[in-house]
């Protein structure tokens, strides 16, 4: 069946709403192309076939019965595997939960559930979601479908992969930095970081709660919006979510003429040539087209990968200190308390987690807790300020997704510095908390995906969305 990767899902909900597919046959598909491209692209830790199937009947007896059910029931989705689906293993990619099966449904899961998706899967992703390749799953990285030399993006690899290789329809991720949206922009498809609060994180396991939130990926605009009107929405489980405002529907794209949008060249230096191009090439076909596209500077934003890096490594720190072996995780031993702790942490975390749990520990130590943590919160606040200002005079801020296309395996880390720089244009979406896209748009010299980059106003995720799909039907290089 090549329904998987030939149409948007959407597309395939109405099929079976008209009753000229079975929502069974497509569960079926669905599973036998994980089963298919998983051995050559490692998108998936835990199929769950069963389940799926059971879920795709119960849609099917919907269907029949004639009830009223949602845009997307019956569509195949995949779940990152930091967000918990009761009964099924949860693994963070780590071997620190390696054999934990989840007690019960995150609240997207419950969402998605009762809106009738059917889910196949868990995605691969980096170890707790550390990392921006996916290369730091005990499981190996999830690979770039179509060049398995280069890697799928992380940290929420195998979410983007999966979606690319048709295996789903439709996935969810974790954002912290861009681990929605790097993947995305690599893979060739899109990916939301919502407004902070529009998705409830019940039943997720954080690495930065400040920064993260759940966010989907899809293979269209429409499809990105329709899965994110059946995630967004208040949950009193989750004290900072708040949903989205039921005004500003996405009912018409906005003209290519109306839009005003800002383009920071501290966002735009240090592009590979394949990246540039590609982004230069849109912004002279915007102002071609009557858009107002200003190149501005916006000096705050060079202070956003650090202000990132630390506060993202102190909350880390302080989030994951429950796996000890005792609480949580691989169970320690040792002749006492401290000792099955180190032999516990020593043995269920992988490196890149230590490195960030040990710099988050000592960011927050007394004696540097001033300089650094309160710093870099100060930074946060400032890049917020900055760009709340650039927004009271433009609709968007566009910049490409990341500034080179996927890497090769093994180019994870900045060799002098230790720290990964594949998040530098999408970090200030987290520490701001606003809303962010990528979508595809075109291709580099060597073929792979370029993918830009939209943030908008708080709460304003659909336009966003939208303003990115007028940007995709409308200008062609």
């Amino acid at each position: 069946m090549d329904e998987l990767k030939t149409f948007t899902a959407l597309e395939l909900a109405r099929l079976m709403r008209k009753g000229r597919l079975s929502p069974v046959e497509l569960a079926r598909a669905s599973l036998d192309a994980i089963e298919r491209e998983n051995k050559e692209i490692n998108a998936v830790i835990t199929i769950t076939g069963e389940r799926a199937m059971d879920q795709a009947r119960r849609v099917e007896k919907r269907l029949l019965a004639g009830e009223e059910i949602s845009p997307l029931a019956g569509v195949p989705i995949i779940i990152k595997d930091n967000i918990l689906v009761e009964g099924v293993r949860m693994t963070c990619a780590s071997r620190m939960l390696e054999n934990y099966i989840a007690p019960y449904d995150a609240g997207v899961v419950e969402m998605l559930e009762k809106a009738g998706l059917v889910i196949v899967g868990k995605a691969n992703m980096d170890e707790f979601a550390m990392g921006s390749t996916g290369e730091t799953s005990i499981f190996g990285p999830a690979l770039l479908p179509g060049n398995k030399d280069y890697c799928a993006g992380g940290s929420s690899s195998g979410s983007a992969a999966a979606v690319a290789a048709g295996m789903a329809l439709l996935s969810l991720g974790s954002d912290t930095g861009g681990s929605v949206r790097v993947p995305a922009s690599y893979c060739g498809i899109w990916g939301i970081k919502p407004t902070y609060g529009a998705v409830s994180r019940y039943g997720m396991v954080t690495h930065a709660s400040s920064l993260e939130q759940i966010g989907p990926m899809a293979k269209s605009g429409a499809d990105l919006v329709a899965l994110l009107e059946l995630c967004a929405g208040a949950d009193w489980r989750n004290a900072t979510s708040v949903g989205l405002p039921s005004s500003g529907s996405y009912d018409e794209p906005p003209q290519i003429n109306i839009l005003k949008i800002a383009v920071p060249q501290e966002l735009t230096e240090g592009c590979t040539s394949g990246v540039h191009d590609v982004f230069w090439g849109c912004v002279e076909k915007l102002k071609a087209l009557g858009a107002r596209v200003d190149t501005i500077s916006i000096p705050e934003l060079r202070y956003t990968l650090a202000a990132y890096n630390v506060i993202s490594c102190a909350e880390a720190s302080s989030n994951l200190s429950r796996f000890d072996g005792i609480r949580f995780g691989l169970p320690g031993v040792g002749a006492d308390f401290e000792e099955r702790i180190r032999n516990s942490r020593g043995q269920g975390f992988g490196r890149e987690v230590k490195r960030r749990i040990l710099l988050g520990t000592y960011v927050l130590s007394e004696k540097q807790y001033e300089s650094r943590f309160l710093k870099a919160r100060e930074a946060a606040r400032r890049i917020k300020e900055a760009l709340e200002a650039v927004m009271s005079e433009y609709f968007l801020i566009l910049c490409p997704t990341t500034k080179t296309t996927a890497p090769c395996l093994g180019q994870d880390l900045e060799p002098e510095t230790g720290v990964c720089n594949f998040d530098t244009n999408t970090a200030a979406a987290n520490l701001t908390g606003l809303p962010a896209v990528s979508f595809p748009f075109g291709a580099d010299e060597k073929g792979l995906p370029v993918g830009l980059h939209l943030m908008g106003s708080a709460f304003q995720d659909r336009f966003v969305i939208s303003a990115a799909e007028t940007i995709c039907h409308e200008v062609s290089l």
